[in-house]
């Protein structure tokens, strides 16, 4: 008797730890760059023969020199496509084609840096005061902001990240760490002759892209909120997709 249950003791432990390998085997790692020199040499490899036309070139660069404020912030705000003028529609599909020329091959780990702007997107502009002040989040943020855990946030304008974790816009009082897996549409623009500005070590992603945050943390002077989320997978062909509901506070109409 001893022996069998012996036997049913090694056999359980066995089946725990095959279980606990399965899962570290095939947990989710994103690549972390850590220098410009390290994201422009990994681009290069893997689109060193892309072409892009002088057109495309030429609102890439527009983008990366700020030509498209007023187009995010009228997206970001709920207006919609249809009602931009002409000139604006224009660049957006421009734009639109560029972005659609590169995807990337293994998750990668991006930054993005925001105003406290950002939070209105997702809860009620008044409890600001609430959050933060004179410099600071307040001690009451951490249990006001427990309603944005898990919520789904889409940036219905174009979204520009960096590869390199505080490389811009230190300042921010928000910082995003998103993950973005593999197979996802991005362009790494900050190359010579294509970006403003190259040392910003910038992946613009197309429009509509829909982040998931998974969890949030201050910093230990509270002059800092940093999200961590979750880009969603891209649609994959043959594949019934779906629109997701998020939970933006302003959405177009259309």
């Amino acid at each position: 008797m001893k022996t069998i249950f012996f036997v049913l003791i090694v056999g359980l432990y066995n089946i725990l730890m095959a279980q606990n390998e399965y899962n570290v085997s095939n947990e989710e790692t994103y690549r972390k760059f850590t220098n410009g020199k390290e994201v422009i040499s990994w681009w290069s490899e893997l689109y060193d023969g892309l072409k892009l036309s002088k057109e495309e070139k030429d609102i890439i660069y527009q983008y990366t020199y700020g030509h498209f404020v007023v187009i995010n912030d009228k997206l970001r705000n709920a207006i919609s496509l249809s009602s931009l003028d002409t000139q604006q529609k224009n660049m957006v599909s421009k734009l639109d084609k560029a972005l659609s020329k590169t995807i990337i091959f293994e998750n990668i780990q991006v930054y993005r840096y925001e105003t406290l702007g950002f939070l209105t997107k997702l809860i009620d502009k008044n409890l600001l005061k609430d959050i933060y002040e004179n410099g600071k989040f307040t001690d009451k943020a951490s249990h006001i902001l427990e309603t944005i855990d898990y919520k789904k946030y889409k940036d219905y304008g174009f979204m520009s990240t960096t590869a390199i974790q505080n490389s811009v816009f230190q300042s921010r009082p928000i910082e995003l760490i998103i993950k973005v897996p593999k197979y996802s549409s991005t362009m790494f623009v900050s190359l010579k002759d294509l970006a403003a500005f190259p040392t910003q070590y910038e992946f613009l992603f197309p429009r509509n892209q829909v982040i998931t945050i998974e969890k949030y943390e201050f910093s230990s002077n509270k002059k800092r909120l940093t999200i961590y989320a979750k880009m969603t997978p891209p649609c994959y062909i043959n594949q019934k997709c779906e629109e997701e509901k998020v939970d933006n506070l302003k959405q177009p109409k259309n």
